[in-house]
């Protein structure tokens, strides 16, 4: 279905930004404010969580009455990549088993008072020292920072293209090969199992977003 403001594949690429240590897409369009999970306004002003919506639309159907998980632990994390179906109680097993389901700054929902926040923003030192202090994940000193529009050196090498990407897992000459395997006719799927990357990676660069 496509919207005033383009279609929802279209809408979801505006709102998010890699972060090359994690691999983790962050979300920077709307959080809700008390479970902590990204989420993306549907034509017709229907809510939905940013993360069921990438698991749609690089993955395919939810199967019904199961919960999309996180990998990472990160919940305004949108990479299909950290995505896997499951049931409730497996989500629940997840958070328990990884320490999700705990008090003060562990939550992810849990709000930073202003003070914290300005220091924690202002604070130059690697994410994962300045995260320690403060009992949060390093993911989420990089959302904060920029939430803030800092651009750190972390950030900075998001918009480094091809191969000299920090974290590229491909040659030029391979993004080009995959490119010339889509206009046969291959399935990005079949194209992604042949180079050993995720589909949603292959759908990036026939898209010219990635390489």
């Amino acid at each position: 279905m496509t919207g005033k403001r383009g279609t929802p594949l279209e809408r979801f690429e505006r709102y998010y930004i890699p972060e090359p240590n994690s691999g983790c897409w962050l979300w920077l369009g709307s959080i809700h404010e008390n479970s902590g999970y990204a989420q993306l306004a549907m034509p017709g002003g229907v809510p939905i969580r940013a993360h069921r919506l990438a698991y749609m639309l690089f993955k395919g159907k939810i199967p019904c009455g199961l919960d999309v998980r996180h990998t990472c632990d990160i919940r305004c994390c949108v990479n299909p990549d950290h995505l896997l179906v499951g049931t409730r109680k497996q989500n629940m097993d997840d958070a328990r088993q990884r320490g999700r389901i705990a008090k003060g700054f562990k939550l992810p929902q849990t709000k930073l008072d202003e003070k914290h926040k300005r220091a924690i923003i202002s604070d130059s030192r690697e994410h994962r020292l300045v995260a320690a202090d403060y009992k949060i994940h390093p993911t989420y000193v990089s959302i904060l920072k920029t939430r803030a529009g800092i651009k750190t050196k972390r950030q900075l090498h998001t918009f480094v293209r091809g191969e000299k990407h920090g974290c590229a897992i491909l040659t030029n000459k391979q993004a080009q090969q995959i490119r010339r395997f889509y206009l046969r006719g291959w399935l990005q799927q079949r194209i992604a199992d042949k180079f050993g990357i995720g589909q949603q990676t292959v759908s990036r660069i026939v898209r010219n977003k990635a390489y």
